[in-house]
Order: structure tokens, then C-alpha cells, then sequence
């Protein structure tokens, strides 16, 4: 499978055999490859050094604020209740639903400040 042989990643092979490149169909065409025998040791290992990694800043404190209100969705979606995020400016930051009501949440964030040397 000429794809797999001049392909970089699996986005890539998948494009290349007109299909939609998902996290199902990729492995569908590991699958298919491993069956014939095709190496794809090369995919996603051919890393151009000139290009910097994305992604690769550390959580810090000061954006904690901007991530608030997705931390506390995420926490909420986690344990199983539906949550809503209000489309116009509203009191309320979140609605949560818990069977037979809704909640409506305001999500406040602290930050104190830490001595170096009490740090952990």
C-alpha cells in the first residue's frame, strides 16, 4: 500500500485512501497494514527537528482564571450531570442538570501567594 509506504502520519494515509481521517478509520488501517505484512514503523516518527512541538507550556497559576469555568464543566460532565454554558452574558457561568432541576453555577477562582522556600 503505496499510501502507508509514503505517508507520515495517519491523517495522511487515510486522505490518501479517501477516507475521512478519523481516530476509528486509523486504526482500521494499522489493522489493514499489520494483516499484509506492510511496515509502517516510519509513521508519525519522521519528527521535522526544525519545527517546535505544540502544546508544550506547563499549567501555571496565571490562567488558572481562564480555565476556570472549563475545570469546573469538566468536573461536573466527569460524575455524570449535563452541563449548559449560557449563550448571552447571564449572573450565571454554568447550568448543571441534575435529574428534575437545573442549577444555575458562578465559578470564582483564589490564587495565594507561596513562599519559595514553603513552596511544594
Amino acid at each position: 500500500m503505496d499510501a502507508i509506504r509514503t505517508s507520515d502520519n495517519w491523517q495522511e494515509v487515510a486522505v490518501k485512501c479517501g477516507l475521512i481521517p478519523h481516530g476509528g478509520g486509523q486504526a482500521r488501517l494499522r489493522g489493514i497494514a499489520r494483516r499484509f505484512g506492510i511496515d509502517y514503523s516510519h509513521i508519525g516518527r519522521r519528527a521535522d527537528p526544525s519545527i517546535e512541538a505544540p502544546f508544550v507550556a506547563k499549567a501555571t497559576q496565571p490562567f488558572l482564571c481562564d480555565a476556570a469555568l472549563l475545570l469546573a464543566a469538566a468536573w461536573f460532565v466527569r460524575r455524570g450531570y449535563p452541563v449548559s454554558l449560557p449563550t448571552q452574558g447571564r449572573p450565571y457561568d454554568l447550568i448543571v442538570e441534575v435529574p428534575g432541576c437545573l442549577y444555575r453555577v458562578q465559578v470564582k477562582t483564589a490564587q495565594q501567594e507561596v513562599e519559595a522556600d514553603r513552596a511544594v
